[in-house]
């Protein structure tokens, strides 16, 4: 490579390094102002959202305390309705049963029953107690029907007439009891009922059942009085009544839905009632085989009266009951309705499916202090289950669920499989219902934990590497991951294992320990915001995450466009550093090169004024300097040399002219002679005159080199001021360089603190020092050359102030010539009038010889003396005229040549 393209790569790095310098330095400085805007932004963010979930928990505490309301009401409403339907239809009943037993002793006091029952035992003996005689029917036929009006407007089962040995001998449904005689028949309801009515002589009532035709056993209450007629004790009036005499006109179950009934059952577990529902049930069965509520019947036998949820099996019941005395038994009055359909109604506000539509919870549950879960808005598994004691007795509910058992207070569980939600994650709220300081009921809410991802959705504030999340103690998620929603949703974090599909992470540690703060990871290159959140006694830790850059990629964009401004700048700098070391260095070398000619004398160089540059000014002067010391070194030497070759001539002619003078003299001369002579000295006075001129032009055109001297003697000065500024000025570049290597030791120090993140930039950092120091080695190579040129130029300088008294003397020199050749002219006129005058009087020469003499003497002294002059002259032109015979170096300089150029050396 040659010195100019070294000197302009050179110049190329010095222009270019600083860019890049500048360009690492504002990148890094940028990404540590982009990094701590971002970070800046995530804690702003971070406040927004753990805001957000901290007010989510808020809002479902109030949730559940205006449900605990809500369920406390409809609750209270329900059992409410129960009982009041409950305490009517007992009293109802109670007030039918003392009707009918009214409407059987006004009966009995009847005349006309008295009478026709003593005829009806007539006729009935006389039949030998048979009731298929026509004298039976006739008799009947014609005296019962007021007695069939009165049980069909009584809506009776049947009416009894029994004559007091015990012959049932008529009856108005014309039952299968016809005929019999009661006292042979004490098991039978009627015959324990005559037993009775025959002992205490009042009204008795009778609970029993008897079998149909087809021999299923029908629920009836038998009512016993005596009859008395004309003072003698006659036999018994009795009625039997149906349960749907008994309710039907009374109850109403519009408020209990379709799965509201009401019902009356004896001390043998067996219906009094029909079970009146829109389904009715048949009443020949046993209440143990059917699905109502044993446990209300065995408390209300017990003669309890209360309400609540009540098992039969597996049903759940809501439902009140309460004892009923009858005739000196008890019977138990209840009412119920299964639990879901009372608080699923939604003509209520009802706690159902509707309530999970509107609300957005996934389920609401109604759990006793026993642990039973007697109702569900979403029916799954979990519903009639216990959770002490049941399937999901381990689940996270069955924790929450003691828990505010224990405390009495809202909790809340951490989220956790529950198998009845198919396994999924599931987290829950559940708050007490206290009656007089005891827990009646628990209610809990499963939440929808798929508002907690919407509420954290980051959105374009963090850009498109923007996430924000949940994390529980356990490392897995709590809510669904924006960036990677496959493999760290809820879902996907619970359904795997914690290495794939959790978070473990030194933010959610910091998060988890309680602190708060930010992040910057180097293995991956992330910024975190993380914080905890308290939630009842729960610890998460909310994170948020977004890419070196923060939104949008800022610090690549930034990067890319410093990228494509240094590639912009570099053919620029290029270009410019290709002209600067043309304009710079390559006039500085030519300039020394030329200067180093002038100091060893050589004045017939040529400057070339294209390659000047800045120097342009001193170029011209050494231009025009050169050009007129060449000049007059020429015509110094031409005059030189014709005055030594004027010399010898008029040393020849002095030499003829004493030898013809003294031949004249001594013999004579002719015209001839005389002839000769006058041209001689004529010719003599033209060179002499010639000369003259030449000697003047000449001393004019040395006066002018003196004078270019001068002025070139200043341009040099000139420019060893301007070679000290280039020193200065590569001072500088030193200077510069030093500070750049300073520069990228620092950049190299700070990207170190920056770990694996700044290695890149520490590369570079080594970079910026390899080319400092190059660019330091450039500058002491461009040091060397100016201060080599200084010194030439100081040289040449020290050879102009040498030269310019040599210029002066010989101009003195030249001058004293010049009045020489006029003193000769003068004495070659004179002489020339001596010789005319010997041409015009040959007689005269001997007369005239002694004036001739003294001219010719004087003739021959200017001579000599001009010959010494011109010796004299080429001893001082010869420190800067080359020697006769050797080449100037005029082309020493020119284009190609071996010193033309600093950067061709």
């Amino acid at each position: 490579m040659t010195m100019r393209n070294k000197i302009t790569v050179l110049i190329l790095l010095a222009g270019v390094l600083p860019l890049l310098v500048i360009a690492g330095v504002a990148h890094y400085l940028a990404k540590d102002s982009i990094v701590e805007v971002t970070l800046s932004q995530l804690e702003s963010i971070r406040s927004t959202k753990r805001a957000a979930v901290e007010h989510y928990f808020s809002q479902r505490k109030k949730d559940i305390a205006l449900l605990v309301q809500s369920v406390k009401s409809l609750n209270n409403q329900t059992n409410n309705a129960l009982e009041q339907l409950r305490d009517t239809n007992l009293q109802r009943v109670s007030e039918l049963i003392q009707a009918r037993s009214q409407d059987l002793s006004i009966l009995s006091t009847n005349k006309n029953l008295g009478q026709t029952m003593a005829t009806i035992d007539w006729v009935f003996r006389e039949a030998g107690k048979k009731t298929d005689g026509k004298k039976w029917q006739q008799i009947v036929q014609s005296h019962t029907p007021w007695l069939d009006e009165f049980r069909s407007a009584r809506e009776l089962h049947d009416l009894y007439l029994v004559s007091r040995r015990g012959d049932l001998y008529f009856s108005s449904g014309r039952g299968d009891e016809l005929g019999i005689n009661l006292k042979k028949a004490k098991d039978t309801p009627l015959g324990q009922l005559f037993e009775q009515v025959q002992e205490q002589k009042r009204v008795i009532l009778q609970d029993h059942s008897v079998e149909d035709a087809e021999g299923k056993r029908e629920p009836l209450l038998f009512i016993g009085t005596p009859v008395t007629y004309k003072g003698n004790d006659i036999g018994m009036v009795a009625i039997a009544l149906s349960p749907k005499t008994l309710l039907s006109p009374i109850l109403t179950l519009g408020e209990l839905g379709e799965s509201g009934r009401s019902y009356l059952v004896g001390p043998d577990k067996q219906w009094r009632t029909d079970p009146l529902n829109r389904q009715s049930l048949p009443l020949s069965s046993s209440v143990a085989k059917l699905p109502i509520s044993l446990e209300a019947v065995d408390r209300a036998l017990a003669g309890e009266s209360d309400s609540g949820i009540i098992t039969n099996g597996k049903s759940l019941r809501l439902a009140a009951w309460r004892p009923l005395e009858v005739a000196g038994q008890r019977w138990a009055v209840i009412t119920e309705t299964d639990p879901n359909e009372a608080f699923g109604r939604t003509a209520k506000g009802g706690l159902g499916k509707k309530y999970l539509e509107t609300s957005g919870y996934y389920d609401l549950f109604l759990i006793k202090p026993n642990g039973l879960v007697f109702h569900t808005a979403a029916q799954q598994r979990d519903y009639g289950t216990n959770l002490l004691e049941g399937p999901f007795a381990d689940s996270n509910l069955s924790h929450l669920f003691q828990q505010v058992m224990q405390n009495k207070t809202v909790g809340l569980t951490d989220v956790a499989a529950y198998k009845p939600s198919n396994g999924e994650p599931s987290a829950f709220i559940a708050a007490p219902l206290l009656r007089q300081g005891e827990v009646e009921m628990v209610v809990a809410l499963q939440l929808p934990l798929e508002e907690l991802t919407q509420i954290l959705r980051p959105g374009t504030s963090l850009g498109p590497q923007g996430d924000i999340y949940l994390v529980g103690s356990d490392r897995r998620m709590r809510s669904d991951s924006s960036l990677l929603p496959e493999s760290h949703s809820l879902l996907a974090s619970f359904s795997g294992s914690v290495d794939v599909n959790g978070r473990e992470l030194p933010a959610v540690d910091l998060a988890l320990a309680g602190e708060t703060g930010t992040l910057t990871n180097p293995s991956d290159t992330k910024l975190y915001a993380y914080a905890p959140v308290f939630i009842d006694k729960l610890r998460w830790a909310l994170i948020l995450e977004t890419g070196p850059t923060g939104g949008g990629s800022a610090l690549s964009q930034l990067l890319t466009t410093l990228t494509f401004i240094c590639l912009g700048f570099i053919p620029l700098v290029a270009l410019l550093a290709w002209v600067g070391a043309n304009n710079t260095v390559g006039p500085l070398a030519h300039f020394s090169a030329l200067m180093a000619q002038l100091s060893q004398g050589n004045f017939a160089v040529q400057l070339k004024q294209d390659n000047l540059g800045d120097l342009g000014n001193l170029g011209n002067q050494m231009v025009e300097m050169t050009d007129r010391l060449g000049q007059m070194a020429a015509q110094i030497r031409q005059a030189a040399t014709r005055l030594i070759q004027s010399g010898l001539s008029l040393s020849e002619v002095a030499e003829n002219q004493q030898s013809w003078a003294g031949g004249a003299f001594e013999g004579g001369v002719d015209n001839r002679d005389y002839t000769a002579i006058t041209r001689a000295i004529q010719d003599l006075d033209a060179i002499l005159k010639y000369e003259g001129e030449r000697a003047l032009s000449t001393e004019q055109a040395a006066e002018l080199t003196s004078l270019d001297v001068a002025k070139t003697n200043r341009s040099v000065n000139e420019a060893v001021a301007a070679s000290r500024d280039v020193s200065e000025r590569i001072f500088v570049m030193e200077e510069t360089s030093r500070q750049i290597r300073l520069l990228a030791m620092n950049a190299a120090v700070e990207a170190a603190r920056s770990g694996s993140s700044g290695e890149p930039f520490i590369e570079m950092a080594k970079e910026m020092r390899t080319l400092a120091e190059q660019n330091r080695v450039a500058a002491s190579e461009i040091h060397r050359l100016s201060t080599s040129s200084t010194q030439l130029t100081k040289q040449a300088g020290q050879a102009l102030s040498t030269l310019s008294p040599s210029i002066r003397k010989s101009v003195e020199l030249i001058h004293e010539q010049s009045n020489d050749r006029t003193s000769q002219r003068e004495a070659l006129k004179a002489l020339l009038e001596q010789v005319k005058k010997l041409s015009s009087t040959p007689t005269a020469s001997t007369t005239t010889q002694p004036a001739v003499a003294p001219l010719n003497r004087g003739i021959s002294q200017k001579i000599a003396l001009l010959n010494k002059r011109s010796e004299e002259l080429m001893e001082a032109l010869a420190s800067f005229i080359p020697p006769r015979g050797e080449e100037p170096a005029a082309d020493t300089h020119k284009e190609g040549g071996s010193g033309g150029n600093l950067f061709d050396h």
